[in-house]
């Protein structure tokens, strides 16, 4: 690419936070190729790190259960607090009361396994579709 050339920077991003790495990667894929700037991290940690730098984030997906440390639902409540306007996607294959009852407001539960297009359906009913960089 010529110097003089630059991609566009969208003015945010997605925040992915799952622990699995391969469904890590296919998820992210997924909403990179409708054109969304996607910053994935392997745990809440990872995720609170990628929400301190720019862009600002748009929207948050976390699995609920990261493994060892902070849950996705700390995480959740954490960005709940420091963005509440931000949409929060939960997923777990692992369907509990807490599950049910996480108390993060307005957020929207994904049961695993779904389909990547399931997911795709629902990020478009709250951030625009981009072209996709080539």
């Amino acid at each position: 690419m010529p110097v003089n050339e630059r991609l566009p920077v969208w003015p945010y991003r997605i925040i992915l936070v799952e622990d699995d790495e391969n469904l890590r990667n296919v998820l992210a894929a997924a909403l990179r190729r409708q054109g969304w700037p996607v910053s994935p991290a392997p745990d809440a940690d990872g995720g609170l790190d990628a929400m301190g730098e720019p862009p600002r984030p748009a929207m948050l997906i976390t699995d609920i259960d990261l493994g060892p440390g902070p849950s996705g639902l700390l995480l959740a409540d954490h960005t709940k607090i420091r963005f509440p306007f931000v949409p929060i996607i939960l997923m777990s294959g692992h369907w509990t009361p807490e599950a049910e009852q996480h108390g993060v407001p307005d957020a929207v539960l994904l049961r695993k396994p779904f389909r990547v297009f399931d997911l795709v359906d629902v990020v478009k009913r709250f951030l625009p579709v981009q072209e996709p960089l080539e």
